[in-house]
């Protein structure tokens, strides 16, 4: 999976309910990786 911005995931989804859990877990996999 490419590496996107929680600013380009919100424009993507434009408030999706899953965004807050992707976000999330985006978040993380950043971090580890």
């Amino acid at each position: 999976m490419q590496i996107l911005k929680v600013e380009d995931l919100r424009k993507s989804f434009d408030g999706e309910v899953i965004l807050d859990g992707l976000s999330l877990e985006i978040n993380k996999g950043e971090v580890i990786a």
